[in-house]
């Protein structure tokens, strides 16, 4: 016990004492701008940190030279990867105390400002909702005016390069309308009008990827521009699918081809709908659960009864075997050398297991009407076992009992870990889903 509270009182002065050590070991290592940072990491809006100190230790040690501070701290903005809005409050507070604080001049915290504002611009491409946030501009009001200018410098470099970005060149585009920058939104639709071009004139089988489609429907519903709209339709058309690619809605991250346009949509959906009428002779009960399967495998599979094409699964047969556990104890003839330290002498170790088994064996036979296609007999078996161990423990010589809290040896540990993940209804939907996908292969 009395190691046990030294312990604690140890580990929460060294929690406390974190911060205090990491500055120091900053300045021991000459980073002097770390030190300052890490002393306003959490308490960066208060004008009552005591500063005073460190940056009496800081000046001592640059000699008054601002030059070596100001590059450690532009290594700071350049080095931190901006991903939400507090960074750069955070780092907007940082440079102004150390501006009042005297660790840099008015003409270094000018210039340290401005590459703080370039890099939110810059990464606003990426993550246009920054600009939209109260605090930002509350700190940073200079960005309504400066916003265009970096962006687009941005996108003629992206130009310059050879590089096509819909989404970014779109992103660039809405900071634009907000800036009224009607003779600059004006160009850039011309690029992204090009660029659109000709990525459309190169996908002549189909769109090769989802975010390749999903990119041009942005830029569709962006843009409101349907010069395209045909070509787009006729790409659509030859590319590979699922449902949920046109049924997605507007709160959607990835904007849904039924968004930008409905009336196509509906037509597609009907035209790649395969509509089948399973009659199942059997448990139709557990077919249900197969169909389901197969929707899951492919989404434009639909069970309806009164459609032409008709598949009979016939004697279908689905058995399930659950042997109740059986309860067994094991003495542990060979414990290691840890447990036989933990455990009184002569003592015996022991622990309870429970095993548990689940089979499930299934045939049917699948008939497809549609002249041209088969008939297949479809027949398998899945089986699982499972091991839960319990109530370790010792025994000694007098009968007394103690817990052990640990596996006696490699053996035991191997025994007890080897199944006891395995989950029965997960063996069972496997074996569902294997009757989905073999039925599948036979009506695609």
């Amino acid at each position: 016990m009395l190691l046990l509270r030294i312990f604690l009182i140890s580990f929460i002065f060294s929690a406390v004492g974190c911060a205090v050590s990491q500055q120091s070991r900053h300045l021991e290592s000459g980073d002097f701008a770390l030190a300052y940072d890490e002393l306003l990491r959490t308490n960066y809006k208060n004008e009552d940190v005591p500063r005073e100190d460190l940056v009496r230790k800081i000046k001592e040690a640059v000699g008054g030279d601002r030059r070596l501070f100001f590059n450690q701290m532009l290594k700071i903005v350049d080095g931190h990867d901006y991903t939400y809005v507090p960074k750069y409050v955070r780092s907007k507070y940082v440079l102004d105390f150390a501006l009042r604080d005297g660790l840099l001049d008015s003409n270094g915290h000018f210039d340290l400002d401005l590459k703080l504002r370039e890099k939110i611009l810059k990464n606003a491409i990426a993550s246009p909702k920054v600009l939209e946030d109260v605090e930002l501009i509350s700190v940073f009001p200079e960005l309504k005016s400066e916003r265009a200018g970096v962006v687009f410098s941005e996108y003629k470099k992206m130009e310059g390069a050879g590089g096509f970005d819909v989404e970014k060149y779109l992103a660039i585009r809405k900071i634009l309308i907000d800036s009224e920058r009607a003779e600059l939104v004006a160009e850039i639709d011309l690029s992204l009008r090009r660029g659109v071009a000709s990525r459309l004139g190169s996908f002549k089988n189909g769109f090769p990827e989802k975010s390749s489609m999903m990119s041009i429907l942005l830029y569709v519903n962006e843009t409101k521009n349907r010069d395209f709209d045909g070509q787009i339709q006729e790409i659509v058309g030859k590319t590979n699918l699922s449902k949920k690619d046109f049924l997605r809605d507007r709160d959607s991250s990835n904007i849904g081809i039924g968004v930008v346009y409905p009336d196509f949509s509906e037509k597609e959906i009907d035209r790649r709908t395969l509509k089948i009428n399973f009659v199942v002779d059997g448990d139709d009960i557990v077919f249900g659960e197969v169909l389901d399967g197969l929707e899951a495998l492919n989404s434009w599979i639909v069970h309806s009864p009164d459609a032409k094409r008709k598949v009979s699964i016939s004697r279908f047969r689905f058995q399930e075997q659950r042997a109740a556990p059986q309860l067994l104890t094991e003495t542990v003839s060979d414990p290691n050398f840890a447990t036989l330290l933990f455990i009184p002498r002569n003592a015996s170790v022991m622990f309870d297991y429970s095993r548990s088994e689940y089979s499930v064996q299934w045939s049917m036979g699948v008939t497809d009407a549609l002249a041209g296609y088969g008939k297949k007999t479809v027949a398998g078996r899945r089986h699982a076992s499972k091991i839960e161990c319990r109530n370790m423990r010792y025994q000694n010589v007098f009968g007394g009992t103690g817990a052990l809290n640990f596996p006696p040896n490699d053996r035991v540990s191997n025994f007890c870990n080897s199944t006891n993940s395995v989950d029965f209804d997960r063996v069972r939907n496997d074996a569902i889903n294997e009757i989905a996908s073999e039925v599948l292969k036979l009506i695609n």
